[in-house]
């Protein structure tokens, strides 16, 4: 199916409406002119210049906006994509492509994510809708291929001109919410009360983030997980970690006395800890979060 279907002005109908309110830098390239289709107004991509100059110069654009030391690389990485997908047999299970490049002008440069989703028509390619974000990598490379269905990723070796297959580890369903409680701009004290969880067992699933997705800081892991879509889809393990939940608040969940609920309230009041007013009250941290988030206790 084409869905590039032509304006009176030549471009293609629909992407100067979504380019508008995207957040990302927009482009279309049509691989066989060698040209610009579409060229979306965000200095993402634009590095300063106008989309008049991109569309005219079209390929001939990239060397005004990347990084000199960067330009055999992005030679290399269209090489390894139109290689990787004369090898695919089923493109109906390819997503995207993604790198890391640094785009600007006059020394002053930024890394940026690029995400490449190929169109093929009549089984021939033809075209590549493109976004730009900015990228949480420091240093260039990270040429991935990505997949509708499961986790993994195939990562591109320049030393060895080969894609390896990485399943990577998958987020767990409570590290899955804790992305997106904070992408909500929700504090760790909320997060915590959120999921009814210590602050020590919070630190300890961020932890497990960072590792996972290679990041240093929440910030880093929301903007990773939005460029890889981790966001968007559930845990992999989501309904055996739902059943875990759901056992543990059974066997942990304890009633609290109308007494023991209103001395709680009153060290919560003088600004104590969970922690600290669960070892004098001898009731569970759990237990008073639960109540918290239930109403039976204000924070």
């Amino acid at each position: 199916m084409v869905i590039f279907r032509k304006m009176a002005d030549g471009g293609p109908f629909g992407f100067e409406h979504f380019a508008d309110i995207c957040s990302e830098a927009v482009y279309v390239i049509d691989f066989e002119e060698r040209c610009f289709l579409f060229v979306g107004n965000n200095d993402i991509l634009l590095c300063g210049h106008s989309t008049e100059e991109a569309m005219k110069l079209g390929y001939g654009f990239f060397p005004r906006i990347v990084h000199k030391d960067d330009l055999p690389f992005l030679i290399e990485v269209q090489t390894a994509i139109l290689k990787r997908l004369d090898e695919i047999t089923d493109l109906d299970i390819l997503n995207y492509f993604s790198f890391s490049i640094r785009l600007g002008r006059h020394s002053k440069y930024i890394m940026v994510n690029h995400k490449i989703k190929p169109v093929h028509i009549d089984g021939q390619l033809r075209y590549g809708v493109c976004l730009l974000s900015y990228s949480v990598l420091s240093v260039p490379g990270s040429l991935r291929t990505h997949y509708y269905q499961g986790t993994h990723h195939e990562e591109y070796l320049p030393k060895r001109k080969k894609w390896e297959r990485n399943k990577g580890q998958a987020l767990t369903y409570r590290e899955h919410e804790i992305l997106v409680l904070t992408s909500q701009g929700k504090t760790s004290r909320m997060i915590a009360n959120t999921l009814c969880i210590s602050y020590n067992t919070l630190r300890n699933l961020k932890s497990s983030i960072f590792r996972k997705l290679n990041v240093h800081s929440m910030t880093q892991a929301v903007m990773y997980a939005f460029i890889h879509r981790l966001i968007f889809v559930t845990a992999t393990d989501s309904s055996n970690q739902k059943q875990r939940k759901s056992t543990v608040i059974t066997k942990r969940r304890r009633p609290i006395t109308a007494e023991k609920l209103s001395r709680i309230q009153g060290l919560l009041n003088k600004g104590r800890s969970v922690n600290s007013i669960s070892k004098e009250v001898d009731v569970s941290e759990f237990s008073i979060r639960y109540a918290i988030k239930t109403g039976k206790l204000t924070s």
